[in-house]
């Protein structure tokens, strides 16, 4: 993702904080455990419409949705096995 591209979806998700932070998380193209990367945005069930959903949907607008991986990886924050997402601009 480049960086004008990073800047012009933040932009279009002015109005959706959830999407807009979980976006912001995903766009480094890490991966992310939802349990403590994910509480500082709302809870660990960021997933839902508000969060990943609407981003891998897009909008009637013309953004672009993300192509969202998830997983489950072992986390050396939580230190245990938990769920883990990676996004890419379709």
């Amino acid at each position: 993702m480049t960086n004008s591209l990073v800047a012009e979806i933040q932009v279009q998700l002015k109005k959706a904080p959830t999407q807009l932070k979980v976006f912001n998380m995903l766009s480094d193209k890490k991966w992310h455990c939802r349990d403590h990367e994910g509480k500082p945005i709302a809870s660990a069930q960021y997933a839902g419409g508000g969060g990943i959903q609407g981003l891998e949907r897009g909008n009637r607008s013309g953004r672009r949705g993300l192509v969202i991986e998830a997983e489950s990886k072992n986390c050396q924050v939580c230190d245990r096995r938990t769920r883990h997402d990676v996004g890419q601009v379709k």
